[in-house]
């Protein structure tokens, strides 16, 4: 099936230009909006994002625990993330959207946050380190991504460690009628429900598709893009192709994207537009196509959602 072409190329400044390139050193991370701040959470502590939704109070009086979200049948203790850094609190809320954090052990707990932004790798030497500077506490703040409105980084091995965090991890409970809900999946299922690899799961068309957080380089607002027409690729600036997956999937078109997906194969780059994001989970992967197909196998979420499960990264022509 062949893969069109966009009208035109996508331009990005030198620092993203800098981060797609060397970035593909670098560990991804989710950058997120909590109260006036914006923060970087390493992927590899991510299990999954959660969109606002009602949650249940916290049974108790805790100047951390806010509440209880219910997700993949347990009800697990939602942390107010600028409490935690010190940068102040979130005010109390019905609906909440978190960002699931997989502690030691398997245990979970969630950091409540206003929005997820984008997704980006940052290489070592992009990063402006504290060097002995604490800024919030608990040095869960490891360093800062210099930009107009600058990205606090917040550290893995000091998330994992904390002690109110593996308190209220240790806290998550199975949600009433978990047995009715699991008893449905195969006993194969069972174990790696909630487990396996990390995908982004995104809306294209009227459907919904994932693919493994490994392939993409960055995510980016389409509006903070240009497109320039293929015989003004000059200037202080990295081109970057633009590929029409909806065409290749043979879908309506994408005509107003919200967001560019920058995928690599470890040598090139190329964006592809898409409608929105919807979450990141680590999900196990069930083929169901040929091998080799860029559509060969699917993921189910833990909101019972089907996913087609595509290789981005096996889309790339050669000949970019």
């Amino acid at each position: 099936m062949a893969i069109r072409l966009g009208r035109g190329i996508t331009m990005a400044q030198d620092r993203l230009v800098a981060a797609t390139e060397a970035g593909l050193r670098g560990a991804p991370s989710l950058c997120v909006t909590a109260g006036d701040f914006r923060f970087g959470i390493p992927a590899r502590i991510i299990e999954a994002t959660i969109p606002a939704r009602p949650v249940l109070p916290s049974p108790v009086e805790d100047g951390l625990w806010l509440a209880r979200v219910e997700y993949d049948g347990a009800r697990i203790p939602v942390v107010d993330t600028l409490a935690l850094l010190g940068l102040g609190c979130f005010a109390p809320a019905r609906e909440m959207a978190c960002v699931l954090l997989r502690m030691g052990d398997g245990r979970r707990v969630a950091l409540r946050i206003d929005a997820v932004l984008d997704m980006i790798r940052i290489a070592p030497g992009e990063v402006a380190r504290m060097q002995g500077f604490q800024f919030g506490q608990d040095g869960l703040i490891g360093a800062m991504l210099p930009s107009s409105e600058p990205v606090l980084l917040l550290d893995t091995d000091v998330l994992a460690a904390h002690p109110e965090l593996q308190r209220l991890a240790g806290l998550e409970e199975r949600a009433q009628g978990f047995g009715q809900k699991d008893h449905l999946l195969p006993n194969a299922d069972r174990k790696s429900h909630g487990g396996g690899e990390p995908h982004l799961i995104f809306m294209l068309g009227d459907g919904y598709h994932a693919v493994p957080l490994r392939q993409v380089t960055e995510i980016m607002s389409h509006e903070a893009c240009s497109l320039i027409g293929l015989e003004r690729c000059f200037g202080p600036y990295q081109a970057i192709p633009v590929l029409d997956l909806a065409a290749h999937l043979r879908l309506a078109p994408c005509t107003v994207p919200a967001f560019l997906l920058l995928v690599s194969d470890g040598v090139r780059t190329v964006g592809f537009p898409l409608q929105g994001l919807c979450a990141v989970e680590r999900l196990t992967a069930k083929p169901v196509g040929k091998t080799g197909s860029a559509m060969g196998s699917v993921v189910l979420t833990n909101e019972g959602r089907t996913c087609s499960v595509l290789d981005l990264a096996g889309l790339i022509p050669s000949d970019i």
